[in-house]
C-alpha cells in the first residue's frame, strides 16, 4: 500500500482496476453457469473459486468508495449504498447455497442476480470514469 496516496486516490485506482476486471469476472461467472448447464459441475465449481476471491475483492472497492468517496471533496462518497447492500446481500444468498451445497440455486443466483448486479456495477464505473474525465 501506498502510504503517499489519500484514501480516495487509492479507492480510484480500485475503480480504475474493477472497470477491467468486471469484464473478466463477469465473462467467468457466464462459463460457470454454461458447466452448470451442461451437468460439469466439477468444473464449474473449479473456475468458482477464483471467483470467489475477484467478488470479495470487487466487495472490498464498493467498501471503499462508499467509505472514501471518489473525489477529495466526497462528491461520490455514499452514493452507492444502496446498491453496495444489494450485492452484499447477493453475496450473503450465494454463500448460503454453497454451504448447503445446492447447485442449482448457486446457478440460479449465479446467472439471475449477480452477473446482473456486476453488469449493473461495470456500467456504473464507466460512468465515474467518464465523469471524472470531464
Amino acid at each position: 500500500m501506498d502510504l503517499e496516496k489519500k484514501p480516495y486516490e487509492l479507492v480510484w485506482e480500485g475503480v480504475l482496476t474493477a472497470d477491467d476486471y468486471l469484464v473478466r469476472l463477469i465473462g467467468a461467472l457466464k462459463r460457470i453457469v454454461d458447466f452448470f448447464y451442461e451437468d460439469k459441475e466439477g468444473e464449474a465449481i473449479s473456475l468458482y473459486i477464483p471467483a470467489i476471491e475477484g467478488m470479495d475483492w470487487f466487495m472490498h472497492i464498493l467498501t471503499g468508495l462508499n467509505m472514501w468517496g471518489l473525489d477529495e471533496d466526497g462528491s461520490f462518497k455514499g452514493l452507492y449504498e444502496g446498491e453496495m447492500m444489494e450485492y452484499k446481500n447477493i453475496l450473503a444468498n450465494l454463500l448460503e447455497a454453497w454451504e448447503n451445497r445446492d447447485m442449482v440455486l448457486i446457478r440460479d443466483i449465479t446467472e439471475y442476480e449477480l452477473i446482473p448486479a456486476l453488469e449493473d456495477w461495470k456500467i456504473r464505473i464507466g460512468e465515474m470514469i467518464e465523469s471524472k474525465k470531464r
